[in-house]
């Protein structure tokens, strides 16, 4: 008999949330240093949000995040120190800055990308291509249950 969501315990449910938790942190774990630069997972998170956009404001920044534009400013002034990141004034507004990925941050991007898929290729190339067969629907359906489709 099937067992439907509702009659999961949050035991079971905690440990599919660790387990994700855990893959993921896993998989970036390469990018908190890069450069001898820490980065925090807010200011890769950060990084992320500005190379899917293009640009964006500080105040886009800080209510996409849920936190202060203050906080969002802090996070910004170590990326641009890194170079990942520059801020100018707004076109139609000097007040609101404007941040935009340097050469630098695209590229610190596309590096962590690049060496994220290397290490979950080697990893799903330990597992046996029955197990990989039947991973990818179930995260497919997790997905799709979450509702977050693409």
């Amino acid at each position: 008999m099937e067992q439907s969501f509702s009659s999961f315990d949050d035991h079971t449910a905690l440990h599919v949330l660790e387990r994700i938790q855990t893959i993921h942190r896993q998989l970036r774990s390469h990018v908190v240093r890069h450069d001898d630069h820490v980065l925090t997972r807010l200011q890769w998170m950060i990084l992320r949000h500005i190379g899917r956009t293009s640009t964006c404001s500080v105040g886009e920044l800080a209510t996409s995040f849920g936190v202060k534009p203050s906080t969002v400013s802090q996070m910004l002034d170590r990326l641009e120190r890194y170079g990942y990141v520059v801020r100018r004034a707004g076109v139609n507004d000097a007040r609101v800055r404007i941040v935009e990925l340097t050469a630098a941050g695209q590229s610190l991007i596309a590096n962590v990308k690049s060496a994220s898929l290397e290490r979950l290729k080697s990893a799903l190339a330990t597992m046996d291509s029955t197990e990989v067969q039947v991973l990818l629907p179930l995260l497919d359906a997790l997905t799709r249950a979450l509702g977050n489709p693409g």
